[in-house]
Order: structure tokens, then C-alpha cells, then sequence
């Protein structure tokens, strides 16, 4: 392990020679128990909080050198207030992912298993998980897998990237994980040749309809002057929610021409036009962040999106070189000007 850390010296020696005597496993381990909406601690996870949950150990597996086993991820499978028909079978997003294909490791014979619980959906930097995993192993000497309980203690890729830019974890080892996601993925589903330059544009509506539309408005209303004139492109315009919601989403982007409203489509299909992106635009919402891993086309995202990050690493408010971050109310967009001058070039 590549890590310079004088605070937490002795944990990490601890760490390294169960590792070395391969006496220390970390698993991903999810409620199999519990379906639907009534999963984790009573708060129905989506697709992004239980991949961000299977993801913390994953990382941590990255990081320390530890094997890493896979233990298949559940979603919820209730709507919460989306208009939308909610997949029935709990392990579709682990298959669909093909996240079994992250690991062949397999656990000796004899273990103990270690639940680790955290503060709920916190994000917890190196320093802290680190000693949080010492704090929980130091009494063994037997072989030990240990497993977080979710949605407990969070290792986010956004705090994970910020960590790396600040020299704190291996150069890369971020594009690796997503690589990794890509990899896996990929083998079971192909990226598509877009015949035009297709933007995607993602608004969270449903039990968050709260966020509005204005950060997605005020972008399509500004980029559309490096689009006029061009026939070469299509706006896919995606939500889910109410009757209503779908309704002002009609209305607040009619202005708008070679634009297709995407609305109440099944989780999956939505889930693959994003990733098949040349340009992807989301405010605050998991989901879509979760297909932006593995879209190659250019993320535009909220700052304040912070479901992949949450402690003060994140201060940097930048992520991996093809993201864009703006403003929660999408302004000063003038700032990026010559980002959009490279994005729209080829049109």
C-alpha cells in the first residue's frame, strides 16, 4: 500500500501483515432479508446509495491491498413517488452491472466475520475508516473478513478522487475503480454509435421534486447558441414522477427544439441512454451520477451533488477530466465557454 500517513502508522502495520499472511478479507454484504421500500434501516436504497455502499469496500480493498469478496448487491424496489413501473427482481441492477465479474476471490474455510457500522450515509475520510477498520480487527489473530454495515460508514469517489489530487492515495487508482465498473459491464453490454450528437439530460423529479429544473433549464437555454443552426444533435430530456411533474417538464422546455421528453421509461432503459451519452447534464441526484461512470461522453453535474461525497476533502469540487462542475442554479456558465466551444467542435 502506497499511503504516507504519520497519524495512522500503527493501523496500517496491523493492516499490512494480515495481509501479508493473507489472514484479512473485506466483503460487500447486503441485507438479503429485507425487500423493497423497507431496506436499509427502514430508507429504500436506489440504485446510486447501494452502489456507493457495495463501493466503499471495494475501494478500501484498492487502497489497502486487501482481497475484496463480492456478495451480490440489492436495490429497492419501490417507487418513491415515480411515475415509473419499479423492476420486481431486488439483485437486477447487481446482475445487470455484472458487478460478480469485480472478483473471483473466495474466503478460506475459517473466518470470523466483523460487521463494521458507522454514522449513517456519512462519508468518512482515509484517516477515519482506516482506524475505524484497526479499531474493529486489532484484538485477532485469526482470519478475519470484515463487511460494513449499510448504510453505514461511506467511502465516496468524489472524496476519493480529491484524496488522490492532494497526493493522499496512489495517482489513478480513482479511473481505476471506474474502469474496473466499465470493464465488468461492458462485457455484457456495448456502448451504441450515436448517429447524432446526443445530449442527455437528466431531472430528478418524484419525492424530490423539491430541486426544481433551473440548473438544467438555464444550461440548455445557454449551450442551445452553440447548437443553433445545427441539425446534428438530439436533447433527450429524462424524469420520472407524477402526472404533474411530467406536465411542467413539458411546458418549461417546449421552447426548445429537436427535443425528446423521456418520461416514466423503465429504470434500465433510461439507465443505458445515459450511458450512451456524448454529453450528460444532472443536478442533484444519484442515479444519473451512477451512469456517468460509465459514460465516456462529457458530465456536466451540479456542485452540490454530493451523494458521492460528502467530507472536506470534497472542498476541490472537481472530479475525473471529462466532468464539469457548475453551480446548483446552473449560472455563470460564461466560465465555461471554452469547454463548450471543445464539446460542441465537432457539430
Amino acid at each position: 500500500m502506497s499511503i504516507d500517513n504519520k497519524n495512522i502508522m500503527l493501523e496500517l502495520q496491523k493492516i499490512n501483515e494480515m495481509v501479508e499472511k493473507n489472514k484479512l478479507f473485506i466483503m460487500f454484504k447486503s441485507n438479503t432479508k429485507i425487500r423493497g421500500r423497507k431496506m436499509h434501516n427502514g430508507n429504500g436504497g436506489g440504485l446510486g446509495h447501494s452502489l456507493c455502499d457495495y463501493l466503499t469496500p471495494y475501494i478500501l480493498s484498492k487502497i489497502l491491498n486487501i482481497k475484496f469478496i463480492h456478495g451480490d448487491m440489492i436495490v429497492a424496489t419501490k417507487s418513491r413517488s415515480m411515475g415509473v413501473k419499479m423492476e420486481l427482481d431486488q439483485f437486477m441492477w447487481n446482475n445487470f452491472l455484472n458487478l460478480k465479474l469485480l472478483s473471483n476471490n473466495q474466503l478460506p474455510i475459517k473466518y470470523k466475520l466483523i460487521e463494521i457500522s458507522g454514522i449513517c450515509w456519512h462519508g468518512y475520510n482515509l484517516e477515519k475508516i482506516v482506524k475505524l477498520l484497526y479499531e474493529n480487527i486489532c484484538n485477532y489473530n485469526e482470519t478475519i473478513c470484515v463487511t460494513f454495515k449499510n448504510p453505514g460508514a461511506r467511502f465516496y469517489l468524489l472524496d476519493l478522487y480529491n484524496m488522490e489530487i492532494n497526493k493522499l492515495v496512489s495517482k489513478g487508482i480513482t479511473m481505476s475503480v471506474v474502469n474496473d465498473l466499465r470493464g465488468v459491464f461492458m462485457k455484457k453490454d456495448s456502448l451504441n454509435e450515436n448517429k447524432y450528437f446526443t445530449i442527455n439530460v437528466y431531472i430528478r423529479q418524484g419525492d424530490l421534486s423539491k430541486l426544481g429544473m433551473v440548473f438544467e433549464y438555464n444550461i440548455i437555454k445557454y449551450i442551445d447558441k452553440y447548437l443553433t443552426n445545427n441539425e446534428k444533435y438530439k436533447i433527450n430530456l429524462i424524469s420520472a414522477g407524477t402526472k404533474k411533474q411530467m406536465n411542467k417538464i413539458l411546458e418549461n422546455f417546449k421552447e426548445f427544439k429537436n427535443i425528446n421528453f423521456v418520461l416514466n421509461k423503465p429504470e434500465k432503459e433510461v439507465f443505458v441512454k445515459m450511458v450512451n451519452s456524448d454529453l450528460l447534464i444532472f443536478n442533484s441526484s444519484s442515479f444519473p451520477f451512477t451512469a456517468s461512470l460509465y459514460c465516456k461522453g462529457t458530465i456536466i453535474m451540479s456542485k452540490q451533488n454530493k451523494t458521492y461525497g460528502r467530507n472536506y476533502y470534497y472542498k476541490d469540487e472537481i472530479f475525473l477530466d471529462n466532468y464539469i462542475l457548475i453551480n446548483e442554479k446552473g449560472t455563470k456558465l460564461n466560465h465555461f465557454d471554452n469547454d463548450f466551444i471543445k464539446i460542441f467542435s465537432g457539430l
